[in-house]
């Protein structure tokens, strides 16, 4: 639940009527999370550009890579919507419950199964949400190692 006031679907005109409308026509939907971003719309449209390019623009990532990251960093953050709404992303490529669940909770890369990459991209992912100022070139040295 935001603690920001959010326009309405049925409130929303201008800019920000839009922009719900063009989410409601590609995604059938006005996630809650988008609409607390409804007070600045141009701050809402640079989220999606944002989102649209990290999960779907041109990377060395896998869509799977990415959305392992994302089910990681949200799981780290405690944010079940987020974790939620990755995790039905990421069953489109990983067909083992067990694994999306140990990379959501932050069970080490190679107590959960996961292949290097994955590992190590969560691993990573994970470490530089919830202690940034520990990373070091030893963590770095281990992506690389796993063909990043």
């Amino acid at each position: 639940m935001a603690w920001i006031r959010e326009i309405e679907e049925h409130e929303a005109d201008g800019e920000i009527g839009e922009l719900y409308g063009r989410l409601r026509e590609e995604r059938g939907k006005v996630s809650n999370i988008l609409k607390v971003h409804s007070l600045n719309p141009g701050a809402l449209q640079r989220h999606l550009d944002l989102y649209m390019h990290l999960l779907f623009g041109r990377s060395g990532l896998s869509r799977a890579e990415r959305e392992s990251i994302a089910v990681a960093v949200s799981g780290a953050n405690r944010c079940d919507y987020c974790v939620n709404h990755h995790a039905e992303a990421l069953r489109r490529y990983v067909k083992d419950e067990a694994q999306i669940d140990a990379i959501a909770r932050g069970v080490e890369g190679s107590e959960a199964g996961l292949d290097a990459r994955v590992r190590a991209v969560t691993d990573y992912a994970r470490r530089l949400t919830t202690a940034p100022g520990d990373v070091t070139e030893a963590d770095v040295a281990a992506l690389r190692s796993a063909g990043l």
